[in-house]
């Protein structure tokens, strides 16, 4: 009889059991074999038949309006019980993602918002692959479990510098120009608008009720808009996220924006993209905004400005700016030594125990495929993309690897 497993294994007499199919089959949404999210794009049907399928959780997903997805893909979450799920831990495109219906009575409290360490951990689901919030999605989701992370909750509490510029904090520096310049005071900070304006209008491309729109100090010419984070950030800089459309009149013009930080309080200013192209037409939201991520990694106190880059007269929105803290190269800020024997990347698996072996590998059918009789913190066992089960002296893990 075949075994379904619910992120248990059986252990009798210090043996490990398993049920034994000597076959690997391709992913076919079994639980062994889930699909990747990839894959249950493409498999949405409607139909009521269950699948399984695994991804990381790269944020949350809000709601459907006006044509115009609204989610989030990094701290702070709003708590909405509806998971956005992908291939990769860092994808920011909403279209290579499945949201995910959830519900306190078979997921507990898991709301991004309450519980920010599910944040960018592999969570494998089952369920029916039907439309949810207008994008394709998993619900009535009956079965699930979360793939230990050796990401605590420090990560999500990395992203500590945010804005949405959606209150009007605004304070113009001339009333002869609406682009003359000015203060905005924020959420998290205070930001210098030059050549720019809060955009609260129709035409305005935003995230919510208003974003700041870069042109030129005198409207149609003059110095190219900038806006400027006027205090320092502590912690230094890890990643850069944020919101970029055109002005909908402008929607025709190829408009680019360049993004700098400085170490030295404003007075020096390094290239991170000097001309980052605003995309057009058919974008991630339909309302013309797209989101840009961006891998910075300087430490020490660090400011970042906005410039607009092209020479055409088109205005520029910017919207939603996330702003994480300095992190180690690996990105993994905390691990606890004798947690996890290893974790799970799309290269294989990664060791994390401090003691060396002997460790063994095995599919999740039961087959010993490695064994390691001196295995090391740090070694890399590149494997295909699966479920494995490894095991030491100690205990057993279940690893997701792709």
């Amino acid at each position: 009889m075949k075994q379904i497993y619910s992120n248990k294994h059986l252990v009798c007499a210090g043996v490990l059991f398993f049920t034994m199919n000597t076959e690997i089959q391709a992913q076919t949404g079994t639980e062994e074999q889930p699909l990747s999210v990839t894959q249950g794009l493409s498999k949405t049907d409607g139909s009521s038949k269950t699948y399984w399928v695994t991804g990381y959780i790269v944020g949350e997903y809000d709601s459907y309006s006006n044509s115009k997805h609204f989610y989030e893909v990094a701290p702070p979450f709003n708590g909405t019980y509806a998971y956005l799920i992908a291939d990769s831990k860092d994808e920011i495109d909403v279209n290579k993602c499945m949201t995910l219906q959830l519900s306190k009575s078979s997921f507990g409290d898991v709301d991004l918002s309450t519980h920010p360490e599910h944040w960018k951990k592999k969570v494998t689901v089952c369920g029916l692959l039907r439309e949810y919030n207008s994008r394709p999605g998993v619900k009535s989701i009956n079965n699930h479990y979360f793939e230990e992370s050796t990401l605590t909750d420090t990560e999500t509490m990395l992203w500590n510098t945010y804005e949405t510029f959606d209150t009007k904090g605004y304070v113009a520096a001339s009333s002869s120009s609406v682009f003359a310049g000015g203060t905005y005071t924020g959420e998290t900070g205070v930001w210098k608008i030059k050549g720019g304006t809060w955009g609260e209008t129709g035409e305005d491309n935003k995230w919510e009720k208003a974003s700041i729109r870069l042109r030129f100090t005198e409207g149609s010419s003059g110095e190219k808009g900038s806006l400027e984070l006027l205090s320092d950030k502590g912690n230094g800089l890890g990643e850069v996220r944020f919101w970029a459309g055109n002005y909908r009149a402008d929607a025709a013009k190829s408009l680019a924006v360049g993004l700098y930080y400085s170490t030295d309080q404003g007075k020096n200013w390094h290239e991170i993209n000097s001309n980052i192209a605003v995309k057009r037409g058919n974008n991630v939201t339909t309302n013309g905004m797209s989101e840009y991520r961006f891998v910075v990694n300087k430490p020490g106190s660090v400011r970042v400005k906005f410039v607009k880059a092209d020479n055409t007269t088109g205005g520029i929105n910017i919207d939603n700016v996330r702003l994480s803290d300095y992190q180690t190269a690996t990105g993994i800020s905390t691990i606890k030594e004798d947690q996890k024997i290893a974790y799970g990347t799309h290269e294989g698996i990664h060791i994390l125990s401090a003691q060396a072996g002997p460790i063994e590998i095995y599919t999740i059918s039961g087959q010993l495929i490695r064994r390691l009789p001196n295995a090391n913190r740090g070694q890399l066992i590149s494997l295909p993309s699966g479920i494995y089960l490894i095991r030491n002296s100690k205990k057993t893990e279940r690893v997701i690897v792709g």
